[in-house]
């Protein structure tokens, strides 16, 4: 028997995944946004009623559900050799080892406009299985615009949902939307509705799924959501709206974050990590026990970007965890200070998609039997 990806196709329609000997698999399932991005770079950005020139113009495919799949696949295979075409899928970075090939599923919404036929094309490049991706005729996909600083890296985002928000609640009536094998992780953000977000992960919980949830943009969930979460993964600012308070009064000492993760833990999430930028991430299982993770050097000059650094530490941090679970050897510190060290490479490169490293970038790569 062989496993073959989906959509296999040929000729002009797309990339071929080629048969390879039947293995298991772990599947990762991520319902977010899947956005078009339109990115501007200047060396500051403009005051109100200021008008100068960008240094540079990008459009590229995005969102954070979608820059998420992309990172699971690329932080769990092989970089394509320089000229590959992309027809060929890249080989699984652990093959010949104990672990299982990591299957990832999108699901989402976009338009029938060129943007959204674009960003489908994305996710199929990288052989993230799109059937749960929903196309609706009319319908304007969601088109996020952003502001980056160069001398910072600093950025700014706004969001225009589109059709992320046709995605409605009722879709996830039962776990059957995962897909006919049950997922290992179930992964969401917040750029869909909320209610959704709340059926979805409420769906999943029920089914004994574990759920990782990245609540960006941050808004109200109710406390039940949090209860049974599996991994909740937030910035600062999440952190400092989720919990009631301005940015302004989060400290910067062990204690201050203890309190902060503390409040999620008491609400039944098992695992609370905060990035905390150029700072690392702050990680908790366990009241009043919180660790430090440090972030990896970078030089300020080669900072570039920062907009995709929290979606590849998702990627990195639940490729890092199947990975582990598979082994026995599971750390919730290594499997922090893994997402650190991918985030790290993705800010020196513009774009959300395109910075996200591979897993041979900065592992070795393990042979084959």
């Amino acid at each position: 028997m062989t496993h073959v990806a989906p959509h296999e196709s040929s000729g002009e329609e797309g990339p071929v995944r080629v048969e390879t000997e039947d293995r298991k698999r772990s599947i990762i399932v991520v319902c977010g946004g899947v956005n078009w991005d339109m990115i501007s770079v200047a060396h500051r950005l403009p005051s109100s009623g200021e008008t100068f020139n960008s240094k540079s113009f990008t459009m590229c495919p995005g969102g954070k559900g979608a820059n998420a799949a992309i990172a699971l696949h690329r932080l769990s295979h092989v970089r394509p050799a320089e000229g590959d075409d992309g027809t060929k899928a890249p080989r699984f970075m652990y093959e010949g080892s104990c672990l299982d090939e990591i299957e990832v599923r999108m699901i989402g919404s976009i338009g029938d406009d060129t943007f959204g036929m674009a960003m489908k094309a994305s996710l199929e490049q990288h052989f993230v299985n799109t059937d749960g991706v929903d196309i609706h005729k009319g319908a304007t996909s969601a088109v996020a615009v952003t502001w980056v600083e160069s001398e910072s890296g600093e950025n700014r985002i706004l969001v225009y949902p589109g059709a992320n928000h046709l995605l409605k609640a009722d879709a996830f009536a039962d776990d059957a939307r995962f897909g006919t094998e049950p997922p290992e992780l179930v992964i969401s953000q917040l750029e869909l509705n909320r209610e959704t977000v709340e059926q979805l992960i409420t769906i999943a919980k029920a089914a004994k799924i574990d759920t990782l949830l990245n609540p960006s943009p941050a808004h109200y969930l109710d406390d039940h959501v949090y209860n049974g979460l599996t991994h909740l993964v937030l910035n600062e600012s999440e952190a400092a709206i989720l919990t009631g308070r301005h940015i302004e009064e989060l400290g910067v000492g062990f204690d201050d974050w203890n309190i902060i993760t503390d409040e999620f833990l008491d609400l039944g999430v098992r695992y609370v990590i905060v990035t905390l930028g150029d700072k690392g991430a702050f990680f908790s299982e366990q009241k009043g026990k919180g660790e430090y993770a440090a972030a990896e050097k970078v030089d300020l000059d080669s900072i570039v970007d920062t907009s995709g650094a929290g979606d590849t530490f998702v990627g990195a941090y639940a490729v890092q965890w199947v990975k582990e679970k598979q082994r026995g050897q599971w750390s919730l510190r290594s499997t922090v200070e893994y997402a650190c060290k991918a985030s790290a490479r993705t800010i020196q490169q513009v774009g959300c998609q395109e910075s996200i490293p591979w897993a041979s970038d900065f592992d070795p790569i393990e042979p084959l039997n």
